[in-house]
C-alpha cells in the first residue's frame, strides 16, 4: 500500500528507517523511488544518543529484572510487553 500511494501521489514521501524485512530486497521498488529516504536503523542517531540510551537501558533492565514492569521506559510494543508480564 504504501508503495502504490507514494506512486499516485497520495502520499508525497516518505522517510525509512525500518522495514517489514530486512534489509529491503535489491529489487524492491522503495530504493529508486524520488520521493523515499532509506536509513539503515539509524534515523535515530545523535550526539547525545548514547548519553540517553545506556542510561535508559540500565533503567529498564533493572525495571525487569526487579519485576517492575509498569516501571518501563519507552516502550515499542505494549502487547509483548502485557505477555511478558
Amino acid at each position: 500500500a504504501l508503495i502504490r500511494h507514494l506512486e499516485d501521489g497520495k502520499i508525497a514521501g516518505a522517510g525509512l528507517d525500518v522495514y517489514a524485512s530486512e534489509p529491503p530486497a535489491p529489487d524492491n521498488p522503495l530504493w529508486s523511488m524520488d520521493n523515499v529516504i532509506m536509513t539503515p536503523r539509524i534515523g535515530g542517531m545523535s550526539d547525545i544518543y548514547a548519553q540517553q540510551a545506556l542510561p535508559l537501558l540500565i533503567e529498564n533492565l533493572h525495571a525487569y529484572l526487579d519485576g517492575r514492569r509498569g516501571a518501563l521506559r519507552n516502550i515499542v510494543d505494549s502487547f509483548a510487553t502485557e505477555k511478558a508480564r
